[in-house]
């Protein structure tokens, strides 16, 4: 039994005429003959009493027509909700990202995003490269925005920006006293180190570029280990240490004259975020609105 049949059973029972309900829903006759028929034979009785010019129900007719009206009632109320749901497109996107992506991306996204959908709600919350990924897979958020890539099949990365790690040093109070906007990794690795945790993209780039040059980071010249990146770079300025740092986070303060930036011809310290979802979740209209929504941002 589905619904087509009863919305059928519905029509004859109105009409009182197969044809004239072929009708008014827009099928063949024998279509609806055959709808009928598999309902009588389904609950093993006859709905209609068949004649020349007209049908009428039977006294099992006339208690499935009760029940019928409430079933098709519910199912059209059912579909109007979804309808609605998919058309309004309110609820809550949980999102997480990493420090760069956070600050200089997601803002002018959601920005658009909010102007067009104002009912949407978001949950966003800030964690490394490597704890993003994770939740992503484990299914604890929606969407990932992140700076390197863990792979796995599940996980699709869509490239949004790109980046360069520096060296940033106090201007007041410096560390390094060279004349120049580079420095060899002699110098840099002689000086304390303020850095980002362990499995940030920022430390894990850094210390994958050293060991591709057969160096070890020596951790008794990291002074200091700061989660946030706006924290390591007032530590910076006040001379308590070097750090290696995006070079989006320096972009407000170099015009300040407070830091020398420093680039290490030595190391390739490029690199590119991305917008990182699970291909393999079957995500509601609003998590696929949103998706193709910023998919359609960083593909033009």
């Amino acid at each position: 039994m589905d619904f087509r049949q009863i919305e059928t059973f519905l029509y004859v029972s109105k009409t009182k005429n197969f044809t004239k309900a072929a009708e008014e829903l827009y099928i063949t006759q024998p279509t609806v003959s055959n709808h009928i028929a598999t309902l009588e034979k389904e609950l093993d009785t006859a709905l209609f009493i068949r004649s020349r010019k007209n049908v009428s129900l039977t006294k099992s007719g006339e208690i499935f027509l009760k029940y019928a009206l409430d079933l098709f009632s519910i199912y059209k109320n059912m579909t109007s909700d979804i309808k609605n749901f998919n058309q309004n497109f309110n609820g809550l996107i949980n999102i997480y990202a990493s420090s760069i992506p956070r600050k200089y991306f997601l803002p002018r996204i959601l920005s658009e995003f909010s102007y067009n959908f104002s009912d949407v709600k978001y949950s966003l919350l800030e964690d490394n490269s490597s704890s993003v990924i994770e939740s992503i897979i484990t299914g604890q958020t929606d969407f990932g925005f992140v700076g390197k890539k863990i792979e796995d099949n599940r996980l699709v990365y869509k490239k949004i920006m790109e980046d360069e790690l520096v060296v940033v040093d106090s201007k007041i109070k410096p560390n390094i006293n060279i004349c120049s906007d580079i420095i060899n990794l002699d110098t840099l690795l002689s000086n304390k180190l303020l850095l980002r945790p362990e499995g940030s993209g920022t430390r894990d780039l850094f210390e994958s570029r050293l060991k591709n040059k057969n160096i070890e980071l020596d951790l008794e010249k990291v002074l200091m280990v700061i989660e946030d990146p706006a924290s390591i770079i007032e530590m910076v300025i006040e001379g308590i240490g070097t750090t290696v740092i995006s070079i989006w986070e320096t972009k407000k303060i170099e015009s300040l004259g407070l830091v020398n930036i420093y680039r290490i011809p030595e190391l390739n310290l490029k690199r590119d975020f991305y917008f990182v979802y699970n291909n393999d979740f079957d995500y509601i209209p609003l998590n696929n609105l949103f998706k193709k929504f910023v998919l359609s941002k960083i593909n033009v």
